[in-house]
């Protein structure tokens, strides 16, 4: 330790009349030990002029040792005893606190709800509070339409909306009749597109499914033939792209296939049209605006017509790009 003072000492020395003294260091130079901070700020023969020069080792070296209560008295105390002025004092207690690689995740976690409608009322300046949302992340906030309410309410700009509660992750509330169905995301999944949905339902009956923003949803249709069971879909391995297109135009269905018994295939459509047999039911697809929490998508239509068993039927719908997420 006494060793890198003398060096350190040195190398003011040295660079006497400079204008920016540095402290000549090899890369494989360990971090700064609390005692080392301390001998410093206590020896008086550090001038306040050379203090720079330990902040620079501080900065580039890191620290050591935990930044606590007892660790913050200490160099209170060193200082105090090299009479160190409350400029210097502050300088390097600044210096340590930003060259310590876990001080932010251990005193300040994610931010909370409570927390960041805090910030809000306080007017912290929005830039500020998206740069801290970005590092510290969030925890316990839901991603519901109640939460963005809630923050808009409170001053929120779109940006930091975004930041805390994504568009494409926000919970779109189940519409009334409906039914959720599981929903996974595609390994090429990308908030702007482009998208595609991919359905593997097992369905029995006639029933309309629902895509919006995030979410799948179905509901039994009424048959005409009252011998027909209740319209039914189940099935887990569906899964998409993107959030669902906000344009009329934006979908196309590529392709719609029905499974017999036995693994059987029956392609329902392909390549732009029908390619169903006779009496097969080729689903239908159409745009849905402002289905839920004010999100577009679009509804598919399924009617099964066999009244003893379900059949798996996969589909495939994609869409363009849409545009960059808000800003």
């Amino acid at each position: 330790m006494m060793d890198r003072c003398l060096l350190l000492l040195l190398a003011v020395s040295l660079c006497a009349g400079a204008q920016t003294p540095r402290v000549a260091t090899s890369a494989a130079e360990p971090p700064m030990t609390l005692p080392e901070i301390g001998e410093y700020l206590s020896d008086p023969g550090v001038s306040a002029a050379d203090i720079p020069l330990i902040m620079q080792a501080v900065e580039r070296n890191g620290i050591d040792f935990l930044l606590d209560q007892q660790a913050l008295v200490q160099i209170l105390e060193a200082a105090k005893r090299g009479k160190r002025s409350e400029q210097v004092v502050a300088s390097v207690i600044l210096q340590v606190l930003r060259s310590c690689g876990d001080c932010r995740s251990r005193y300040f976690g994610p931010v909370s709800e409570d927390e960041l409608l805090s910030l809000l009322r306080r007017k912290i300046p929005a830039h500020i509070l998206v740069d801290e949302v970005g590092l510290r992340g969030t925890k316990g906030i839901a991603a519901t339409q109640a939460t963005v309410q809630k923050l808009a309410a409170a001053g929120a700009p779109p940006a930091l909306i975004d930041l805390v509660v994504p568009d494409d992750v926000l919970e779109v509330p189940t519409p009334d009749a409906f039914v959720r169905l599981p929903l996974n995301r595609l390994d090429v999944y990308s908030r702007t597109g482009p998208g595609m949905l991919k359905l593997k339902l097992d369905v029995i009956g006639k029933v309309e499914l629902l895509f919006v923003n995030n979410a799948l949803f179905y509901r039994p249709l009424p048959n005409p033939d009252k011998k027909a069971p209740e319209g039914k879909a189940t099935g887990q391995d569906s899964a998409f792209a993107a959030p669902a297109p906000s344009s009329a135009s934006a979908f196309t269905l590529e392709s719609a296939t029905r499974f017999e018994d036995k693994g059987k295939m029956s392609a329902l459509f392909e390549n732009g049209k029908a390619t169903a047999g006779k009496g097969a039911i080729v689903p239908t697809i159409e745009y849905a605006p402002n289905i839920a929490a004010g999100r577009s998508g679009f509804r598919i239509i399924i009617d099964e017509r066999d009244k003893k068993q379900a059949h798996t039927y996969e589909l495939r719908v994609s869409w363009p790009a849409v545009g960059a997420p808000k800003q």
